[in-house]
């Protein structure tokens, strides 16, 4: 693996009951709030994820192989 790409989802809990609970593609505002939080956990362990519009990237530094 020398890349990974996480794609934020949102679950709405304030839907009607058919589509409560069910995930779908975070828009900018929770994507941008999810990928800033999983960038600032990660960093303690060495892992540096940038975010590339609503994507956050990790990619292998020749340290972590």
């Amino acid at each position: 693996v020398s890349e990974i790409r996480f794609y934020p989802i949102y679950m709405d809990r304030t839907a009607g009951r058919p589509n409560r609970g069910s995930p779908h593609m975070a828009d900018a505002v929770h994507a941008r709030t999810t990928l800033e939080r999983l960038a600032r956990l990660s960093a303690p362990f060495g892992a540096k994820i940038t975010i590339q519009g609503e994507v956050g990237v990790w990619k292998m530094t020749q340290s972590a192989q």
